[in-house]
């Protein structure tokens, strides 16, 4: 739930109850968003349905975020490795990043850094 926190925060996104299945916010034009973050370098997705992917990178001591993609879920989905026996299909963050060169930092208190 923090990651999405952050996305929102970030990006200006208005988050959506937690229930909702396949996306966690929506953005001003009033497209679909799914929040993945991770302390790691890997997020795993499951679900293909949401117009845009937020990837979150938060730092573990001190839980600072970074955006490190935010675009369209197909550049990332053609990028993700095989269905695993969970479902889901893992992609690095790195390969994602590599996707968008526009990163959004914050610190623990909220602040945006960049």
């Amino acid at each position: 739930m923090i990651g999405e926190e952050w996305a929102a925060r970030l990006l200006d996104l208005t988050l959506v109850t937690a229930s909702t299945e396949g996306y966690d916010a929506l953005d001003s034009a009033g497209r679909k968003v799914e929040v993945k973050s991770t302390t790691r370098g890997t997020v795993y997705l499951g679900s293909d349905t949401a117009d845009l992917l937020a990837i979150v990178r938060l730092d573990h001591d001190t839980l600072a975020a970074t955006v490190v993609y935010f675009g369209p879920t197909a550049p990332v989905w053609a990028l993700a490795g095989p269905v695993q026996k969970n479902g889901l299909r893992a992609v690095s963050i790195r390969r994602a990043a590599a996707l968008d060169r526009r990163s959004r930092f914050v610190d623990s208190d909220f602040r945006i850094v960049g």
